[in-house]
């Protein structure tokens, strides 16, 4: 490591003394111990975890009642001292056959190219394209999920 002395100084002193193989060796035994801890701690976490996930279900429910089924755009949220609840959908598209998918880009490249990604449309230019036709465009195929987030108020 070619380290100016500036930056040697952020290092404690008693790491810059040991040999490659004390690095090497105690880099491995932190790493285990952080693995082992994070497993602990997770396992701690599942019946919080579990708590969480069964507030959301009912503020999902709670909210989709609110919204009266609807999850297309503006919904109702619940809002309290304690924070904020609303419902959000992630859209994700993916290419069902990505040789026509390709050729459908190329037909009209001007308009289309920028739809144009490996593996997945460009989300901002997939977004302006379904907002202009009122459906995806052909060979992709699109999944959504709504969520329930929280935030502090």
């Amino acid at each position: 490591m070619n380290d100016t002395p500036e930056q040697q100084t952020l290092i404690p002193p008693d790491i810059s003394a040991m040999s490659n193989d004390e690095l090497i060796s105690e880099h491995r035994k932190i790493g285990d111990h952080v693995t082992q801890q994070t497993k602990q701690f997770n396992e701690y976490l599942k019946p919080v975890r579990e708590r969480e996930g069964w507030i959301e279900k009912v503020l999902f429910a709670r909210l989709a009642e609110l919204n009266k089924g609807k999850v297309e755009g503006k919904r109702a949220s619940i809002s309290t001292d304690a924070g904020t609840a609303y419902l959000s959908t992630i859209v994700t598209p993916s290419v069902l056959d990505k040789t026509a998918w390709l050729d459908w880009c190329l037909e009209d490249w001007d308009n289309r190219g920028g739809l144009l990604a490996i593996g997945a449309p460009v989300k901002a230019a997939f977004n302006e394209y379904v907002d202009e036709h009122k459906a995806p465009p052909p060979f992709v195929k699109v999944e959504n999920f709504t969520r329930v987030n929280v935030r502090r108020s």
